[in-house]
């Protein structure tokens, strides 16, 4: 048996694949194996593959460095040395520009972060979305952008330079028309793509710069649809006993509780003319997106006061012992230790006191100040005729939070002088913002303009819808007569 048809026959390797190193190594094993009687001919060639297998997963990691999913491949494939290296040096290769954008893959991102910042976005808020790689990118290539900037690079990227000087109306026709020719062909880096993507940052960037509290007495769900839906609460009725010289145990069983969640879609109409792309106006465009992004987070902010303040099924009432009024509920010591009192005594199906303490304190914006007082406050000043303690029995027990909306003349029911208390929305919901699959922030979808519309539309969208809960999960004190 020749050296090759060893290789070929009992190791089941190439010889056109081997390495010299490779092949010196087997060369050893093959000649001892030729003039030793021991160990076994099998143990040997066993020995001898091992170790060819060794030196060439050796060899590919070296070659494929830090690709450490290149040497996989390579490893699990059995691929040679020679092969790796010829991988290794196709997957090193830069990748062509995406559709014409004149650098590299991420050149059309650059461009669309570039304008966002542009736009007033600050670049720090868009490394999430875009990694820091582009954002370096967008600020030393493209910084300083506009929408005639944005205009010139979709016309590269069909092979169209747009040439020097101001973009006249028969460019941006030209761009228009550019844009439908790489919409036709998927890709992502059009004219309406990246303008569109940057009214989704602004937006956003508004939504999120928007002060809200509601996270702070609400508990946050999903809707799978638009349907009507039932959410239910179990609570075990029935105790614990001593267990019976029988040994038999005594059955509980389960009582439910429900409400209803619906979710409403709220929307609107961001629109970019041909006009707004003649005159370069940026900060026109830029405009639009903040205020719906404000809108947005308006509405959302607003929708839960709205429903509170509406008390729907005397939520708040002497019957579900969580409401008092009256002089005395004016805000101050003595009434927070009712309403702490009010809500301690809450019980469950069963009787029980409920044992969840009340968490955060609910003003409107008058109360702001007097709020904080009585929470952060250890000591509290008192004539010499009253009875008060000195020490603030209610210092770091509650979390003062106010809000404009519960005095806000817009909504029924506002009142200056009410204040509550709700306890963690995570232990005991009293309401609860659900939102569309999860979506908690609203989304900017394109539109399709008329063949013969030299303009760019979107839609804001937003599904959400509130609801309350459980009553024992709030007090509210009218703070007036």
């Amino acid at each position: 048996m020749t050296f090759n048809q060893w290789l070929t026959d009992e190791l089941e390797l190439d010889p056109a694949n081997l390495s010299p190193k490779q092949a010196e190594t087997l060369q050893q094993a093959f000649t001892h194996l030729q003039t030793a009687s021991e160990p076994p001919v099998t143990v040997t060639a066993t020995r001898a593959a091992n170790a060819a297998e060794e030196l060439r997963i050796a060899a590919v990691r070296r070659i494929c460095g830090s690709n450490s999913e290149l040497a996989a491949i390579a490893i699990s494939s059995g691929w040679s040395e020679q092969q790796t290296e010829g991988h290794e040096i196709r997957a090193s290769r830069p990748a062509a520009p995406a559709m014409g954008f004149n650098a590299y893959v991420d050149d059309g991102k650059a461009i669309e972060a570039a304008l966002a910042i542009s736009s007033g976005v600050p670049a720090q808020r868009l490394v999430a979305s875009y990694g820091e790689r582009v954002i370096e990118a967008a600020e030393r290539r493209y910084r300083g952008i506009n929408l005639h900037g944005v205009v010139r690079e979709t016309l590269r990227a069909v092979g169209r330079p747009a040439g020097p000087g101001r973009i006249g109306q028969s460019q941006i026709a030209d761009a228009f028309q550019a844009d439908r020719q790489l919409r036709a062909s998927f890709s992502s880096s059009t004219l309406s793509g990246i303008v569109g993507n940057v009214a989704s940052k602004i937006l956003l960037d508004a939504f999120t710069n928007v002060a809200g509290v509601w996270r702070s007495i609400a508990k946050v769900e999903s809707n799978p649809d638009f349907k009507p839906a039932k959410r239910y609460r179990f609570t075990a009725r029935g105790k614990l006993e001593e267990v019976a010289p029988d040994g038999k145990l005594k059955h509980v069983w389960l009582s439910e509780a429900e409400h209803d969640s619906e979710l409403s879609t709220y929307g609107a109409i961001v629109q970019l003319t041909r006009k707004d792309i003649v005159n370069d106006d940026l900060q026109a465009f830029a405009q639009l997106p903040q205020q719906f992004g404000r809108m947005a987070c308006i509405k959302l902010e607003k929708s839960p006061f709205e429903l509170l303040l509406s008390n729907p099924s005397s939520f708040f009432s002497s019957g579900n012992l969580n409401y008092a009024e009256g002089s005395g509920t004016a805000l101050s010591i003595t009434s927070l230790s009712q309403a702490e009192t009010l809500f301690m005594n809450q019980v469950d199906a069963n009787g029980d006191p409920i044992i969840v303490r009340p968490k955060t304190l609910l003003v409107p914006s008058t109360l702001a100040g007097t709020a904080r007082v009585l929470c952060n406050s250890t000591q509290v000043v008192t004539g010499a005729s009253s009875t008060l303690p000195a020490n603030n029995p209610h210092a770091g027990n509650f979390d003062p939070i106010s809000t404009p909306w519960l005095e806000n003349t817009s909504i029924t029911g506002n009142s200056s002088t009410a204040w509550y208390l709700f306890a963690d929305p995570s232990q005991l919901a009293a309401c609860e913002v659900a939102f569309l699959n999860g979506a908690e922030s609203p989304i900017i979808e394109e539109g399709q303009p008329d063949f013969d519309q030299l303009g760019m539309t979107w839609r804001v969208v937003y599904d959400f819808g509130v609801a309350m809960r459980e009553a024992a999960g709030a007090v509210k004190m009218k703070g007036s007569a």
